[in-house]
């Protein structure tokens, strides 16, 4: 479940089942291509984004002869996938692990192209109370087994709720059927909010409880790319046609289609939009005519999470370097609490802190010295005042992106499980769309924006007889 920054593993069967979904939910629009006379060369296509799903779509068309067109507002490919080396070492601001890679795509893909990649444990984890102390065994035991208790609660509340409900309504009904004291309640809101709300970049009182856990999940080993997750992108990107820092304000589809950018005016025959749903929802781009209003509804209903990330490079490493992460209980829900030493590289001296939510957002308007302040008063409470300040700080702003307004979708209050399925859904056979927030089964992850470009690109294929 953590994060967009999270790539899952698909099956041959559920890849199936998406794929006659996406075909069964266009039968009936389904239109004969408008000059059945022309070549691939001939049919030209546009892609909005160059991010992951962008690079899938416009990799596999162009493999089938197409004339594909990425039209990016960045400055840069990969979107919400983006390595930083400028600390000297390669940090994610991004979307950064794969988690179970049994037949992931990326997985796949990182092997055809023989990149490394590194396991990396995030069950490692060392947990402080709010005074610095290592939580004993056995109350680190206790906790889990609340939380367990907590999760039978949820899958059990679920079948009876509506879609107004939220996480934060659960735990609440838990606290008071259940008999415990104020510190063990302290410590496993904690520890629910450490795991809902950076997995989905939300508070709990703004995430579904009916359709919480509705995406799938596969085995296999947590791994990391020590060079940067945009190796990947980059690859993908090879001789493609792509026009960086083109900003699209408009798209007009009729029998044709016609793209109107920050550089120019763009024509062809299908448009592919792969953006984040955070510039859909801010309406950001304008369409002619209105997309349908139930694509409207969806796009509404939807949520934009925030997971934000804070670099710090030390002069030393002062930590537990056997511990992928550690974090500290406190009482405070608007405190930097969980930390990662997630960097593969032996003897990295960088600490990375994960925020999410009302949190996330509001680190974005703080200074580089109030964030290191946030973060040195958790740490030197673990570490001793004596630990060093960092030397450099990074960190990330998504819901500030203009070209994002956050970091993943997340199933919000009042929306269900069919709003993914709209949103994938064509428009006329001119309009389509991908990216992570358009796969139903795998949202929020990068391997559901890579096979949201695929099945987009089979859409075409077929339109066209290619």
């Amino acid at each position: 479940m953590r994060m967009l920054f999270v790539i899952n593993l698909m099956t041959r069967n559920q890849f199936l089942k998406i794929l006659l979904a996406s075909i069964t939910s266009t039968i009936g629009e389904r239109r004969i291509f408008p000059d059945s006379s022309k070549t691939n060369k001939e049919v030209i296509v546009i892609v909005i984004g160059a991010g992951i799903a962008g690079l899938a779509v416009a990799r596999k068309l162009t493999t089938k002869g197409f004339q594909v067109t990425i039209l990016e507002a960045r400055n840069r490919i990969g979107g919400r996938i983006w390595t930083n080396k400028s600390l000297a070492s390669s940090v994610e601001m991004g979307a950064e692990i794969i988690h179970g890679t049994k037949g992931n795509p990326i997985t796949k893909l990182s092997d055809q192209f023989k990149l490394q990649t590194t396991k990396v444990n995030l069950e490692n984890n060392e947990i402080f109370d709010s005074k610095g102390n290592l939580l004993s065994k056995e109350d680190h035991s206790k906790i889990e087994i609340l939380y367990k208790k907590f999760l039978d609660k949820l899958y059990d509340l679920k079948q009876k709720v509506s879609p107004k409900d939220s996480i934060e309504y659960a735990l609440n009904i838990f606290f008071s059927e259940l008999n415990i004291n104020e510190l063990d309640k302290i410590k496993l809101e904690w520890m629910v909010r450490s795991e809902f709300e950076v997995g989905y970049g939300a508070n709990l009182k703004n995430l579904s409880l009916k359709y919480f856990d509705e995406n799938q999940s596969f085995v296999g080993d947590d791994i990391l790319f020590p060079s940067g997750l945009s190796e990947v992108t980059s690859i993908l990107a090879r001789d493609l046609n792509i026009k960086l820092q083109n900003v699209v304000t408009k798209i007009e589809y009729d029998k044709k289609i016609k793209v109107y950018t920050s550089k120019g005016e763009f024509t062809s025959d299908f448009a592919i939009l792969t953006l984040p749903i955070g510039i859909l929802k801010k309406n950001k781009i304008q369409f002619s005519p209105d997309l349908p209003s139930n694509k409207q509804n969806s796009i509404l209903n939807l949520g934009m999470g925030t997971i934000n990330k804070i670099f710090l490079k030390f002069p030393k490493r002062f930590w537990n370097s056997g511990q992928s992460r550690f974090s500290m209980v406190t009482e405070s829900n608007d405190q930097i609490c969980e930390f990662n030493n997630l960097n593969p590289e032996e003897n990295s001296t960088i600490l990375t802190a994960f925020i999410s939510g009302e949190k996330a957002i509001s680190i974005e308007h703080k200074n580089k010295k109030e964030i290191t302040k946030d973060c040195m008063e958790i740490i030197k409470k673990i570490y001793g005042n004596k630990t060093p300040n960092p030397i450099e700080i990074i960190s990330t702003k998504w819901t500030s992106d203009p070209f994002s307004f956050g970091s993943n979708s997340y199933l919000a209050v009042n929306s269900e499980i069919n709003d993914y399925k709209i949103l994938s859904e064509s428009v006329n056979d001119l309009l389509f769309f991908a990216g992570e927030a358009t796969n139903f089964e795998y949202p929020a992850t990068v391997h559901g924006a890579y096979l949201s470009g695929e099945r987009e690109a089979d859409k075409i294929i077929r339109l066209t007889g290619a």
